[in-house]
């Protein structure tokens, strides 16, 4: 990422394109960019499409259709792992509207203590902050995966993190985390990404 040294615009990180290029390598496509000065900008994007042949002999993308019941989250438990207060009574109220039994750790010790005492089958989700005093999330995670409990290796653990580049995504990977969200969280996004782990 560069930015025009005559630009009237400076407004932003660079982070978006970051981002981007980051969710892209996820799926397993590319994107390129051809751009100058006075022109603009032209971005490629290019995925993989699975092509089936058809009658004629041409190629045809299949496109199927499918209307699922969607996953109903009432009842499920989770732990939300999270030091800014705000934020907890943010994503609480984000949970609970969906019928969601949510239980607060104001970091990532905390939250290993409620999990190694507690029975099994208790959470059926984590959601782990990363940055937080005491204890963080990745040496949080990575504790928790190490536990003797019945479910520390099979619990989804979700990052909830700023921090979206690649290599924050696989340090999160790395400490045994499932996948990440991106702050500010996106409440559909994170209804979607949590009813796939417990679905």
């Amino acid at each position: 990422f560069t930015q025009d040294s005559n630009s009237v615009n400076k407004v932003g990180t660079g982070l978006g394109l970051a981002i981007v290029h980051s969710l892209i390598e996820l799926m397993d496509g590319t994107i390129d960019c051809i751009s100058a000065p006075g022109e603009g900008t032209k971005f490629t994007i290019r995925f993989k499409i699975k092509h089936l042949i058809d009658e004629t002999g041409k190629k045809s993308v299949e496109v199927k259709s499918v209307e699922k019941e969607p996953f109903s989250l009432v009842g499920k438990n989770v732990l939300v792992v999270e030091d800014n207060e705000l934020n907890q009574e943010i994503v609480k109220r984000l949970l609970q509207k969906e019928g969601m039994n949510v239980d607060i750790a104001d970091n990532g010790l905390i939250a290993l203590n409620k999990f190694s005492e507690c029975e099994p089958g208790t959470y059926d989700i984590v959601l782990m902050d990363m940055m937080m005093p005491v204890m963080g999330g990745l040496e949080a995670t990575h504790l928790l995966r190490s536990l003797e409990h019945p479910d520390a290796k099979k619990i989804p653990v979700i990052a909830m993190t700023a921090n979206a580049f690649a290599e924050d995504i696989q340090q999160c990977i790395d400490a045994g985390m499932n996948t990440h969200l991106s702050k500010p969280i996106d409440p559909k996004l994170m209804m979607k990404v949590i009813a796939e782990y417990l679905q």
